[in-house]
């Protein structure tokens, strides 16, 4: 059974989405419209080309849950946490010792940290969901305990 515990907000996933769509296209036009460099030749060109298939994939992930997944950003399934980073992360309900929200990085984003058993931190973003952090631990602090049962 899936339990939905936060979801994407539209407007800033939108927002989102064409700021990685025009960078991934204003990379696909450098690699394609300008000439190698001279001191660098093709290497910059390729690290252009493989940045954008980054980008690609990661717009690819994010349409696919916003069209056809409800926009779901972290849900519980088979005693699993499952959450979109670049790509589908999970893990088990057993390995979360604790869970917090909280700020991470430069820009003080706001994050839910899920503690683990082997001492690692996994940072879920909540700065694209309609949930503030507080609520989606509160989540997934209800969801751990009746997972654990």
């Amino acid at each position: 059974m899936k339990v939905i515990l936060a979801t994407y907000s539209a407007p800033k996933t939108l927002r989102l989405l064409v700021i990685c769509f025009a960078i991934a296209i204003a990379g696909f036009a450098f690699t394609t419209y300008s000439p190698p460099s001279p001191t660098y030749g093709l290497q910059l060109h390729a690290l252009v080309l493989i940045s954008n298939s980054v980008f690609v994939v990661f717009v690819g992930v994010l349409v696919y849950q916003f069209v056809f997944d409800g926009r779901n950003a972290v849900w519980m399934e088979n005693n699993k946490i499952v959450h979109v980073s670049e790509w589908y992360r999970s893990v088990n309900a057993a390995e979360v010792i604790g869970v917090s929200a909280g700020s991470f990085g430069q820009f003080n984003r706001p994050v839910v940290v899920l503690k683990l058993r082997d001492g690692r931190n996994i940072n879920i973003q909540a700065d694209l969901l309609v949930e503030p952090g507080e609520e989606i631990a509160a989540r997934l602090r209800e969801s751990l305990v009746v997972a654990h049962f």
